[in-house]
């Protein structure tokens, strides 16, 4: 099935990052967006993730974050696999399993800031 991934883009809601998801190292901010899209979850009935919309050149170019219902996600990820698309929707987005695991990680782990390796939190 294709979907129109230009229309979705331009339909879908905006959602502001200050800071990326993936590369923050704040516990507090991981909460926050958390809360944010559960909320949503919880007035509307629908589950939603965030979704990152981007050029594929210059590769990585986030032009926007937006709320997406998973299953409206899973298809243009789908969608984008089967139909090449000049505008793209990321290969994976921000739902409430991401969270837990970043959270899991921020809770658990540091990071040395000359090397920036992953370092395991000592256990009391």
């Amino acid at each position: 099935m294709k979907m129109d991934c230009k229309k979705l883009y331009n339909n879908a809601v905006r959602i502001n990052i200050p800071e990326d998801l993936r590369a923050s190292k704040s516990l507090d901010y991981i909460i926050q967006k958390e809360k944010e899209l559960l909320d949503l979850e919880k007035r509307t009935g629908i589950e939603y993730v965030i979704g990152v919309w981007g050029n594929p050149l210059p590769r990585g170019h986030v032009i926007a974050y937006c709320l997406h219902p998973k299953k409206e996600a899973d298809d243009i990820i789908k969608s984008q696999k089967e139909n090449k698309e000049s505008l793209m929707f990321g290969s994976w987005y921000f739902d409430k399993e991401w969270f837990k695991r970043k959270k899991e990680r921020l809770q658990n782990y540091d990071w040395d800031p000359i090397t920036g390796q992953v370092i395991l939190k000592k256990v009391a």
